[in-house]
C-alpha cells in the first residue's frame, strides 16, 4: 500500500496498548493489545511497554497491508501541565503584511517564555493575537501590523515520562513524530461545538486511572485524576470471588452492572473459584455490589473536586468514555451520583486520535 497518506495514532493505556491507521482520513484498521508495562498511568517497565506497542503495530500493520514506521501518540490528561504563555515579535518598523513565519515566531516566543525546567511542550492553544498592542484578531495573517501579540494556554509533560514513552517506542523499533494531548483529541470528536464552548465533562474510565476533564471554550479548564480504575475493579472482583484476575476481568464485562438495581438474582454463572472444587454459582446482584462498591468511592473523590470547580453546573454535562464506560448503567449512576446529565461515548475504532491529528496538520 501506497504510505504517503497514512496517518498511525498510538494510544498507551494502563492496560492495554491501541493502535489505529487512517488513509487519506478514513480509518481503515485498529487493534488493542494488552500492557503489563504501565501501573496507574505511568511506565515502569519499558521492555514490556515496548513489546505491547509493537505486536499493536505489527498487529494493524498486517491487518491494513502497510509499513509503518512512525506514529503519533496520545498524552494522557494525568500528565499535563496548564501555563499561560504571551508571545511577542516584531513584524517591520514600518509595517508590513504578517505572515506565516511572523505567527510561527510569535507562538516560538509564547512557548519560550511559559515552558518550564523538567517539562516539555505538548501543544499550545492561542487565545487571541494582537496587532500592535491593541487589535484583537483571530487569525493576524496577511494584516499590516508593526508588531504581533499572542496570548494562549500552553500544556507541558514531564521531561522524564515523555523521555519513556519515546524510548518504549523506540525499542519498539518505530519513531514518534509528535505527541497530541488526548483529552483534547477526544473533545474534538465527542462534543458538539456547544458542548466544547460552553462547557462538559470528559470522564474517562480508563484500566489504571480515572480523569475528569472539564473542556470550556474549547480548552482545558480543569483536570482531576482518581488513581484507580477498571483494574481495581477487576482485582477487587478477584479478591472476593476468589477467581483469578483475568476471568474476573471478562466476568465483569461479560456480566457486570455499574447500578445493581439493573442486576437480577435469578441470572447466574459460574465462576472458577482458587481452593474449591469445580465451579461455584454467582448471581448478577452479588458482582455488580461489587463493581458498584468502587465506582462509588471513585466517583465520590472525582466528583468532589469537580464540584469545588463549580464544574458540575456547565450545561454540556458528563460524557463517559474509557474501557469502564461498556459497563451497563453507568451513564445513569454517573448522572444520579454527581447530579448531572451524562451519556456515553465509545470512540469508533479510537479514531479520534487520527481525526484530531488531522486537525493539527491543518492548523
Amino acid at each position: 500500500m501506497d504510505n504517503s497518506k497514512l496517518l498511525v495514532g498510538l494510544d498507551i493505556g494502563t492496560t492495554s496498548i491501541k493502535a489505529v491507521v487512517a488513509d487519506s482520513g478514513k480509518v481503515i484498521g485498529a487493534v488493542s493489545t494488552p500492557n503489563a508495562g504501565m501501573r496507574h498511568g505511568k511506565i515502569v517497565d519499558i521492555d514490556q511497554t515496548a513489546a505491547a506497542i509493537s505486536k499493536a503495530l505489527k498487529e494493524v500493520a498486517e491487518k491494513t497491508n502497510s509499513n509503518i514506521y512512525r506514529v503519533v501518540t496520545g498524552i494522557p490528561v494525568g500528565m499535563l501541565q496548564l501555563e499561560s504563555a504571551t508571545g511577542l515579535t516584531s513584524v517591520a518598523d514600518n509595517g508590513q503584511e504578517v505572515g506565516n513565519n511572523d505567527v510561527k515566531r510569535v507562538l516560538q516566543a509564547a512557548i519560550k517564555s511559559a515552558v518550564k525546567d523538567g517539562r516539555d511542550p505538548i501543544a499550545f492553544l492561542p487565545s487571541r493575537f494582537l496587532i500592535d498592542g491593541k487589535t484583537d484578531v483571530d487569525d493576524p495573517r496577511k494584516m499590516i501590523a508593526h508588531s504581533l501579540a499572542v496570548r494562549g494556554i500552553l500544556l507541558t509533560a514531564p521531561t522524564g515520562a515523555l523521555h519513556n514513552i519515546k524510548k518504549a517506542i523506540e525499542r519498539a523499533g518505530y519513531k514518534n513524530n509528535f505527541f497530541v494531548p488526548t483529552p483534547l483529541a477526544i473533545a474534538s470528536v465527542a462534543l458538539d461545538e456547544g458542548e466544547r464552548t460552553f462547557g462538559s465533562i470528559i470522564l474517562d474510565l480508563g484500566g489504571g486511572t480515572t480523569t475528569a476533564t472539564v473542556i470550556h471554550e474549547g480548552q482545558i479548564k480543569y483536570a482531576n485524576i482518581d488513581l484507580e480504575g477498571g483494574s481495581d475493579i477487576s482485582n477487587d472482583i478477584s479478591v472476593v470471588l476468589s477467581t483469578s484476575k483475568k476471568d474476573a476481568n471478562q466476568i465483569k464485562l461479560d456480566y457486570g452492572f455499574a447500578d445493581p438495581s439493573l442486576a437480577s438474582e435469578n441470572d447466574k454463572f459460574a465462576v472458577n473459584s482458587v481452593g474449591t472444587n469445580g465451579q461455584k454459582m454467582i448471581d448478577e446482584v452479588y458482582l455488580s455490589e461489587i463493581i458498584n462498591a468502587r465506582l462509588m468511592q471513585i466517583l465520590n473523590r472525582i466528583g468532589k473536586g469537580l464540584a469545588k470547580n463549580k464544574a458540575l453546573k456547565l450545561p454540556g454535562g458528563v460524557i463517559i468514555t474509557g474501557g469502564s464506560s461498556l459497563l451497563q448503567g453507568i451513564d445513569s449512576l454517573v448522572a444520579n451520583t454527581l447530579g448531572i446529565k451524562a451519556r456515553i461515548y465509545q470512540p469508533i475504532k479510537w479514531g479520534y486520535v487520527i481525526r484530531f491529528m488531522q486537525r493539527l496538520m491543518v492548523l
